[in-house]
């Protein structure tokens, strides 16, 4: 009751009195009001001493600079203090943690981010622009390259007070208070800076918002900070991301799709031979009754392993499809298919490797037909230009040339003529802006697009003509991948967002939106009932388009997702980093199975074989192809964390093939698994070695 009734006291005194005593007054009532903050501060000093074993009333940098360092406290508003105060506090604190040994660094540069957050967000209230954009520009790269990436682009985009109240970031920094952890010696050397320096705002800001957790012991190491502030990380977002990963998942062969056509054949192949038994060799002799019996043995071995490998679950398509290709087409792809030879870690495949010159400043994407006949190319003057490989790779001569002079290499070597129609390439014309990616569709019939203008187009492989532009997208396009069951598309984009298209009309089916930061890549799974997008967010969601709403969330990945793959039953994804990483997950249960760190530069491209050898492929910009084992299965590190007993680490490693100068753009398996890439050659600048 008092407590309501002081205002009403206060202003009815203030009415019979000089200003000077209004002053005074006004100064009373407010340290009235922060008595309690007041309570804290003196409190937290108390648990300092008390675990700095400082006897009563000595200070704990032993000097008189923090004689009145409560009393300024005391008469300290947060609410009056200038703007300039909050920058000028947090450069010294950074700069003495910057300098300090490099015993107590590690642990001292924990203080760094809630404090950071704080001053940010009170400058954000204050209106202070200028001071808030200049603390973010200084200070702001220091997280970047750690796990508050995605929370410092948040912060940056909290730029007035009005953003605040929609802001994830700092709903969550409004009342919450960071446990840190600190030897008893580097919280005293934090305390004595405090003091002696007279930082009021920053000490005040640490109070509110910071509880220490005092350890025994010596500093740990740097190398022990970051493994566990990883570790807290990845347990952290897997707690995150748990809601997203409860659902059910349809996983297994697309009914009707090649690989079910495929597992059909080779289960009546195996069949067959393990009831028909030749009785003569290669050479007509004839085989004795103990090399017949092995040949029956190996035989049944044979046909028990493909009744294994057939009776993988046959998914019923979620959305509807066109109708499976008939007549020739059919005879095409079984050709393919009886023609496919099973790769794995004892059997690696042949690699027919197209190298562009002359283009590395133009070049910006390119990716195979899935009939591996063509190759497609998206470059920074807005053109998509389409190179026959069946005409490059003919004895007569004739060469990879387009019409600008611009020619192709197979296989390294190459084929010198003149540029003209005769060079089997189309170039076409439409985009107002540079195109970044580029896909076919199943039947290599439509291409698709997308640009710097935010359009994704459609393009008749044979006609060479613009079909349809779709337009939605308000940012570049970064990806575009065509459903491997046809008739749809999908998009990744600047705006945070992709879009699933179909070739029927020009509006988005599904918009995707959940990502805090741009889509860098998409990629259907072979049920086409889902879309995987990897973000610079650093996380990668499966979507399911009947719905739109993602159905998974995998996290723990440490930079930008820059390629993706599933395997061909579509248990196992595959994530290529931009810091070289590569990553292997389980879809079902959203589990890491393992991750690797071989490519020295970002991985631009993943691909996975066909069959059941399960060999990865991968490229990026450190010139090299690598071959890795996908073998160890689904569900090895189930529930988001890696397996420390595993024998073999999934993807493991096989082997690695370098270009010469040529960073790897794209990799593509052939239905008869050969292995086809592409890069731009890019020579080294004079004086510089490669």
């Amino acid at each position: 009751m008092s407590q309501s009734l002081e205002p009403m006291c206060a202003g009815w005194m203030l009415s019979s009195i000089d200003t000077q005593s209004e002053m005074v007054l006004i100064g009373v009532c407010e340290v009235r009001a922060r008595r309690a903050v007041i309570h804290r501060l003196t409190r937290a000093e108390q648990l300092f001493r008390e675990e700095a074993k400082l006897p009563e009333g000595a200070r704990a940098d032993g000097g008189a600079a923090a004689a009145g360092m409560f009393e300024e406290l005391l008469l300290f508003n947060v609410a009056d203090g200038d703007a300039a105060r909050y920058l000028q506090e947090y450069d010294r604190l950074a700069a003495w943690v910057d300098s300090s040994l490099d015993l107590y660094k590690s642990e001292l540069s924990r203080v760094l981010w809630p404090v950071f957050v704080q001053c940010y967000l009170g400058l954000v209230r204050r209106n202070a622009t200028a001071e808030a954009h200049a603390l973010m520009t200084r200070h702001g790269g220091r997280f970047r390259a750690g796990r508050h990436n995605e929370e410092v682009q948040e912060l940056a985009a909290v730029a007035v007070p009005q953003h605040l109240a929609t802001s994830r970031v700092s709903q969550a920094a409004a009342g919450a208070r960071t446990h840190l952890g600190l030897t008893q010696f580097s919280l005293q050397l934090l305390l004595s800076f405090l003091h002696s320096a007279r930082l009021t705002l920053a000490l005040s800001i640490i109070n509110e918002h910071i509880d220490f957790e005092v350890a025994e012991g010596a500093p740990s190491t740097a190398a022990q900070e970051g493994a566990d502030a990883e570790e807290e990380a990845f347990a952290s977002s897997q707690r995150e991301a748990a809601p997203f990963n409860a659902s059910e998942l349809r996983l297994g062969i697309l009914q009707g799709s090649v690989e079910d056509r495929y597992q059909t054949m080779r289960a009546a192949k195996a069949e067959a031979a393990a009831t028909e038994v030749p009785e003569k060799d290669e050479d007509g002799k004839l085989l004795t009754k103990k090399a017949r019996a092995a040949l029956q043995r190996a035989a049944e071995l044979a046909k028990a392993a493909q009744g294994e490998a057939a009776n993988v679950d046959r998914i019923e398509p979620a959305v509807p499809l066109p109708p499976p290709p008939d007549g020739e087409a059919v005879l095409a792809i079984m050709a393919a298919l009886d023609a496919r030879q099973e790769v794995g870690p004892d059997a690696l495949p042949s690699c027919a490797f197209f190298t562009f010159v002359n283009t590395a400043q133009s070049l910006n994407c390119a990716a195979f037909t899935p009939d591996s006949t063509h190759l497609i190319g998206g470059f920074a003057d807005s053109t998509v230009r389409l190179y026959d490989l069946r005409r490059m790779g003919r004895d007569s001569g004739i060469n990879g040339s387009v019409p600008n002079g611009t020619s192709v290499k197979k296989g390294g070597a190459a084929r010198n003529g003149s540029a003209g129609s005769d060079s089997g390439s189309v170039t076409l014309l439409g985009h107002s802006g540079p195109v970044f990616g580029v896909d076919a569709s199943a039947d290599s019939q439509l291409l698709f697009s997308g640009s710097a203008d935010g359009t994704v187009k459609v393009w008749g492989a044979e006609v060479g003509a613009d079909l349809a532009t779709l337009r939605g997208h308000l940012f570049p396009v970064w990806d575009v991948a065509a459903c491997p069951g046809g008739a749809y598309l999908a998009s990744a984009s600047a705006d945070r967002t992709a879009r699933v298209w179909t070739t029927e009309r020009t509006t988005a089916l599904r918009l995707l939106a959940g990502h805090t930061a741009d889509v860098e890549v998409v990629v259907w799974h072979p049920t086409c009932q889902y879309v995987a997008t990897g973000s610079s967010d650093r996380t990668v969601r499966l979507w399911d388009i009947n719905t739109g709403a993602p159905v998974r969330l995998f996290v723990g990945l440490r930079s930008t997702v820059t390629a993706l793959a599933f395997s061909s039953d579509g248990k196992t994804l595959a994530v290529g980093c931009e810091d070289g990483g590569v990553s292997a997950w389980d879809v079902a249960g959203a589990g890491r199975l393992g991750t690797s760190q071989q490519h020295c530069a970002p991985v631009w491209t993943l691909a996975v074989s066909h069959g059941d050898g399960a060999l990865l492929a991968s490229g990026g910009g450190d010139n090299a192809v690598k071959l890795w084992s996908l073998a160890g299965g689904p569900g090895a590190g189930g529930g988001g964390v890696e397996v420390p007993g595993q024998q073999e680490p999934v993807p493991r490693l096989l082997h690695s093939y370098r270009t010469k100068a040529t960073p790897v753009f794209h990799l593509h398996w052939s239905q008869r698994n050969l292995l086809q890439g592409t890069g731009v050659l890019t020579l080294p600048a004079p004086g510089r070695k490669q």
